[in-house]
């Protein structure tokens, strides 16, 4: 039987390997992200130690948009949760479905999910994720003062844990939804905010979303260049790493400066932008960006 020294040492290489796999992850490294954490998982079955390391797998399935191997592992995850009694690490696994729902379009689902989870949760950070989560989905569903809320709160808990990655996550999702509630010049403060926190936070997939969310305001601003270049330098990125969620955005963010400039305007491009966004869409099934690329090739049409 291993000593107690032996077991700390073991547990200590673990949370740092599972450390060293999350900054794989946030690089889109997807796959060596996963072997990562698949070793620790291998090497403390049915330990909380094993659940987080599923819970990590389980993200990075739904970073890759494959979303029934991430419901797969994140119900996995949360009965070995529920079996050792680990109620925050259950509702940290349901968090991963509460994603998948919202990037399938199913906001009505991941309100509901996530409004469970946050029964059992007690951890403030995973709070804070179910709490940022909820307001995405009541921002997608254009209820911007609940959104609001839920955002605060949100913020409250990432503070009580000192979780700045959670700030940024926090910021990025405020700038998103200012900009679709119609305020770019609040929707680009908040994303530059966001990028400065994630720099230091580390976040680097952050960091790459906060410059897609400064695009977008700076087309509604006009700044047709500026968004171009930024853009295009997140497309780049996310199609670098096989984010095919985030590529859509940005195809439409181009398809929208395309669209809107009046020196050269150019629909034709902007309604390629459009049909090859809507193809990825289709084909990992997220509802909310099918149903905005078919709006937008409408009005090029």
């Amino acid at each position: 039987m291993p000593s107690r020294t032996e077991r700390a040492s073991d547990t200590g290489d673990a949370q740092t390997r599972l450390q060293t796999g999350l900054q794989f992850e946030q690089c889109g490294m997807w796959a060596i992200a996963h072997a990562t954490y698949e070793g620790v998982r291998a090497q403390h079955p049915g330990t909380p130690l094993g659940v987080e390391a599923q819970i990590r797998i389980a993200r990075v399935f739904r970073g890759q948009a494959q979303w029934t191997e991430a419901l797969a592992v994140a119900e996995t995850a949360a009965a070995q949760a529920s079996t050792l009694g680990e109620p925050d690490l259950w509702a940290e696994a349901v968090n991963v479905a509460v994603g998948v729902h919202l990037m399938r379009g199913e906001h009505g689902e991941a309100d509901r999910v996530a409004v469970a989870a946050l029964a059992h949760a007690a951890n403030p950070r995973i709070r804070g994720l179910l709490l940022h989560n909820r307001g995405s989905a009541a921002a997608q569903q254009r209820d911007f003062d609940r959104a609001t809320t839920l955002f605060a709160d949100a913020v409250a808990e990432f503070q009580a844990a000192e979780y700045e990655i959670g700030m940024a996550f926090a910021l990025n999702s405020r700038s998103a939804a200012a900009h679709d509630a119609g305020r770019p010049t609040e929707a680009l403060e908040l994303a530059q905010t966001a990028h400065q926190v994630a720099l230091q936070a580390r976040a680097y997939d952050q960091c790459i979303l906060a410059v897609e969310n400064q695009a977008d305001p700076l087309v509604s601003l006009g700044r047709f260049d500026e968004a171009e270049a930024l853009a295009s330098q997140a497309l780049g990125h996310f199609g670098a790493i096989d984010d095919q969620f985030r590529c859509v955005e940005c195809l439409e963010i181009l398809g929208r400066i395309f669209a809107a400039r009046t020196d050269t305007p150019d629909r034709s491009v902007a309604g390629d932008c459009y049909r090859r966004g809507l193809e990825i869409a289709r084909q990992i099934g997220a509802g909310t960006l099918m149903t905005r690329m078919e709006r937008r090739l409408q009005e090029v049409a």
